[in-house]
């Protein structure tokens, strides 16, 4: 997979306050990345195990939170939800109109925890906002959203069938991806798909089918492009799953993307953001050596299925600074 940001990038990322040894372990890491950022998963999916196939633009954004950001065209799109900042029905079906009107032929979508309207359970416990404190009209609820060409996935799974080979030179190819999408987040107030703490521990356990080829949540894993936001059992899944693309949101301040390789270098960076053990940053130091070392004589083929995951922090705001959007070539 190969991918660009449209123009420009994200203002350079705020460090979080973290001890001395897991800042370390951040610049590191930051490192590693550099170091094997031309390295890629394989474009492998369901139908195509080899990799080998004509690529589908992927336009991929999240948190737009109620705005309609000009959208580069593409074969997919994806939102990583909140797309709404109140969760109403007439905010969701604004955000519905706006991406029911964009010329991409494959949309699929999930909420976000701005999304109230959408998750049944919090609207059952907090019946106030079926309507709204911003939507007075009575008899709109989930069921009277029209989503028209828009493929809405809640803790689901969907395949598309997709024509690759736009360009002149390729011949168009059908690819199939199987995409699973989640709007669960860790509970950070009084907000629709919360999980609460204790259960969020478990919560992501053999949840993702193990075939997926693109994870869509609203949440990022844990330690990575997450800002503090992220899930420990959701990156205990991506390591299990491996799937080549992963694209979220709600980490506003994180927005970008990176490559997680499932390798000696994550695995010791992983502890020692868990631990702040000095004897783990001692085996990441190690490791990053070795990789950048490695990465002198390695090849930049794209990496076979199952050895990393792209990972694309997709939110379109943070505070009010907006971001360029992301595309993939998958």
């Amino acid at each position: 997979m190969d991918s660009h940001i449209t123009s420009g990038g994200p203002p350079p990322r705020p460090i979080p306050t973290v001890g001395a040894a897991r800042h370390i372990a951040q610049q590191l890491y930051r490192i590693a990345q550099r170091a094997g950022q031309q390295a890629s998963p394989s474009v492998a999916s369901t139908t195509n195990p080899k990799g080998v196939a004509n690529k589908i633009k992927i336009v991929c954004i999240s948190d737009t939170h109620n705005y309609k950001p000009e959208l580069p065209n593409g074969d997919l799109l994806l939102h990583g939800g909140d797309l709404t900042e109140n969760g109403t029905f007439r905010e969701l079906q604004a955000q519905l109109d706006w991406l029911k009107s964009l010329p991409h032929k494959h949309k699929v979508v999930i909420g976000g925890n701005h999304d109230d309207l959408l998750d049944t359970d919090f609207i059952t416990a907090h019946p106030e906002k079926e309507m709204g404190s911003y939507d007075k009209t009575p008899g709109r609820t989930k069921a009277d959203l029209d989503w028209g060409d828009i493929v809405y996935l809640q803790s689901s799974v969907t395949t598309l069938q997709i024509e690759a080979g736009s360009d002149e030179k390729e011949v168009p190819q059908t690819r199939s991806l199987k995409i699973y999408g989640n709007p669960g987040t860790v509970r950070c107030g009084p907000f629709g798909f919360s999980i609460e703490p204790e259960v969020a521990k478990y919560y992501w356990e053999d949840r993702i089918p193990a075939d997926t080829d693109i994870v869509l949540c609203h949440s990022p894993p844990r330690y990575h492009l997450d800002n503090g936001y992220g899930c420990s059992s959701l990156l205990e899944e991506i390591w299990r799953v491996r799937p080549p693309l992963m694209v979220f949101g709600h980490a506003h301040a994180d927005h970008g993307e990176g490559i997680m390789k499932f390798d000696a270098v994550q695995y010791w960076y992983e502890k020692v953001m868990t631990s702040g053990s000095w004897a783990s940053l001692a085996m990441l130091t190690i490791h990053v050596i070795l990789s950048r070392a490695r990465g002198l004589f390695a090849s930049r083929r794209p990496l076979p299925r199952g050895q990393a995951t792209h990972l694309v922090n997709a939110a379109m705001k943070s505070g009010n600074t907006w971001f360029n959007v992301i595309e993939v070539d998958f």
